[in-house]
């Protein structure tokens, strides 16, 4: 059982079957011992009736009509996408016999099978057409996207005071521009590794989202893609990412740490500006280049490490990063470009830059 089947089983050991049938408490018990992403699964399936239906109906694993009936009636009732409704069944099955009904499916599986399906859905909740999903009507907190939709639009959810939670089908291969934006309630994302494409600013302030795991195909994040985004906490960058985009993160105020993938090329200007909780960057060797301002106001950093490969950085990248002591420049490092003019640098070496040198200012200084 992974971290969510064994905290849910541990509940029931202690507290029994009826108390899965209590909504409220159940929810508020979840809230307090889990923190990953199934929260808003697990939260969409108990008021949907899932945790009930599975105390009342189910009374061993193999009762599988029961456990189907359960997972249908999310997939036509709630438009579930079924891999999700049977995965969302599976823990609270597991919570009360500590066993699967059966294995969740592969996710090449899912998305060869969901990519042809045309989608049924609420028209008075979702305007669809061609499976792109043009815009969201409805008023819910939460919202599962219904399957077979290929792509959400631009706009589609842009404004929606009331959405707290989103659940995306593995049938969706791209987010397109503004998607999400300005959702302020928002907190929870569930993206598929299906999607490849995340569109500009398509999550930009939504100053409640408080994490979000990027899918590993996504290669672009694109202009201002989290900007004001003031409580994500925790990001998880595609493996697969080449370059980040201007302002993709910027005012991410809660950021603490960042973890750049292999791979990855490109840092555009103003990336990381204002994020003042950010005290660890972990940069992989091969990156080309950083462009102006990319972590200005940083003011937690203390220690910047930039590995071989960097070929040029823009002016001020860290400006009025007020507590950094030292800055290590690798000996690929060719030019530094500062007031529009390029400082070539004659050395393969790699130093360590202090503000007593002279290359300080170049780094930190915005004339």
């Amino acid at each position: 059982m992974n971290e969510t089947a064994k905290i849910l089983n541990l509940i029931y050991d202690q507290h029994g079957e009826d108390f899965f049938r209590n909504k409220i408490e159940l929810q508020k018990t979840i809230k307090n011992l889990l923190k990953n992403r199934d929260i808003s699964l697990l939260m969409l399936a108990i008021n949907q009736n899932v945790a009930t239906s599975v105390m009342d109906l189910v009374q061993n694993t193999s009762d599988t009509d029961e456990i189907k009936s359960i997972v249908q009636t999310l997939v036509k009732k709630y438009m579930w996408q079924e891999e999700m409704a049977v995965d969302a069944v599976n823990y609270f099955l597991q919570a009360k016999f500590g066993t699967k009904y059966v294995p969740a499916i592969p996710e090449d599986i899912q998305i060869k099978k969901v990519k042809n399906i045309t989608p049924h859905y609420d028209k008075n909740q979702f305007l669809v057409i061609n499976k792109v999903l043009i815009r969201y009507k409805g008023a819910n907190v939460n919202v599962v996207i219904p399957n077979g939709i290929v792509a959400i639009g631009e706009r589609a959810f842009r404004g929606c005071l009331m959405l707290e939670s989103v659940i995306i089908p593995y049938s969706v291969t791209q987010i397109q521009t503004e998607a999400f934006a300005s959702c302020v309630n928002l907190t929870s994302v569930t993206i598929p590794d299906s999607v490849t494409e995340i569109g500009t600013e398509a999550f930009s302030n939504c100053p409640n989202l408080l994490s979000i795991k990027m899918p590993s195909n996504v290669q672009n994040i694109y202009e201002k893609t989290f900007i004001n985004c003031i409580k994500l906490s925790t990001v998880e960058l595609p493996k697969n990412l080449l370059d980040i985009g201007p302002s993709a993160f910027e005012n991410c105020t809660e950021l603490t740490k960042i973890v750049f993938p292999n791979g990855l090329k490109f840092i555009a200007q103003s990336s990381f500006a204002n994020c003042i909780k950010l005290e660890l960057i972990e940069m992989p060797t091969g990156i080309i280049s950083i462009d102006h301002y990319a972590f200005a106001g940083c003011i937690s950093l203390s220690q910047v490490e930039i590995l071989d490969g960097l070929v040029s950085v823009g002016k001020a990248i860290f400006l009025d990063c007020k507590n950094l002591e030292y800055i290590v420049i690798p000996a690929t490092l060719e030019q530094i470009n500062h007031s529009c003019r390029p400082i070539s640098r004659n050395t393969n070496k790699i130093q360590v830059i202090m503000p007593t040198d002279n290359l300080w200012n170049y780094f930190i200084a915005k004339k």
